[in-house]
């Protein structure tokens, strides 16, 4: 069974140790991910783990941020069916990361992760689901207020080779790739 991996991760997850943090993002993503080509939407682990990654998504540590955002950009590209009842509980903390963390990295993550919890693709209707789930009354309606149209249209403009960790572009719905976050942000 795979519960007392899960709660050695989220154990893992709350330790001080950035490493450690990190390693808790990966470890869940891999259990998330088996978990749900096991069971799809039934998955009886996804309700206990995405709110760890969530919280991930804002901790105080880029590599951390990065490495939950990558979680969830791996397994809402794999799964997307498995944590479509979930939304609720990982899409508002990426739609925060996506429009204003410091971190390009995190941010290139959060943006393919909400691409494909989001299921915008660049189609015609490529943007009905998206407007399904945010609207009042969706499971993300809570990051309304941060996917405004104008962005899902930039998601929904990604070019599907950037979605790769090895050769895509590094576009993102924030800054550019040539810009200094810490001139910029002023850190």
């Amino acid at each position: 069974h795979a519960a007392p991996a899960l709660n050695g991760l989220a154990k893992a997850a709350k330790d001080d140790r950035v490493p450690c943090r990190c390693a808790a993002a990966r470890g869940l993503a891999r259990l998330a991910v088996a978990s749900a080509a096991q069971s799809g939407p039934a998955c009886p682990y996804l309700p206990k783990l995405l709110p760890v990654l969530s919280r991930l998504l804002r901790d105080n540590g880029s590599e951390v941020r990065e490495a939950a955002a990558g979680a969830l950009k791996r397994l809402t590209k794999e799964h997307p069916e498995a944590v479509a009842p979930h939304l609720g509980s990982f899409v508002p903390a990426l739609a925060d990361m996506a429009v204003g963390d410091r971190s390009k990295e995190a941010r290139h993550y959060a943006d393919r992760a909400l691409r494909h919890a989001l299921q915008i693709y660049d189609v015609p209707n490529g943007l009905e689901m998206a407007q399904a789930v945010l609207k009042a009354g969706g499971d993300a309606n809570a990051a309304r207020g941060r996917l405004t149209d104008v962005v899902l249209r930039r998601l929904k403009g990604l070019p599907d080779e950037s979605d790769d960790e090895e050769g895509g572009t590094w576009a993102t719905l924030a800054a550019d790739q040539d810009d200094d976050d810490e001139v910029v942000l002023g850190d």
